[in-house]
């Protein structure tokens, strides 16, 4: 399984600034790890730009629709994935502001 940049950190993060359980925590972190894993890319560099982070939302987006038939689920996942998505946005945002803010102000409103 891939290797999530600054991932205990980032556990960290979860469980104290968000307040998520460890375990929820871990679910998280298995999530952005699959996101690398299915789409060949750095989840730490994909959220640097609008361009990137918009490349990945399609990637995903084109995963879940060839392996996902039914339509609920799909977006089940979808929600899932993209949640955990922001989540890193935001973590990495607060420890590099000036690198990862833009893009997480710009997918705000998915929340």
């Amino acid at each position: 399984m891939e290797v999530l940049f600054k991932q205990e950190t980032f556990r960290s993060w979860l469980v104290d600034s968000r307040g998520v359980s460890k375990r929820v925590a871990g679910d998280i972190i298995s999530r952005c790890r699959r996101i690398q894993k299915v789409t060949g890319v750095d989840l730490s560099e994909a959220v640097v730009r609008k361009s990137s982070f918009d490349l990945l939302m399609d990637n995903l987006d084109e995963f879940i629709l060839e392996t996902t038939e039914n339509i609920q689920r799909r977006q089940t996942l979808a929600g899932s994935l993209r949640y955990a998505t922001r989540l890193y946005a935001k973590f990495l945002a607060g420890t590099k502001p000036s690198k990862y803010l833009d893009t997480y102000q710009y997918r705000s409103h998915w929340e």
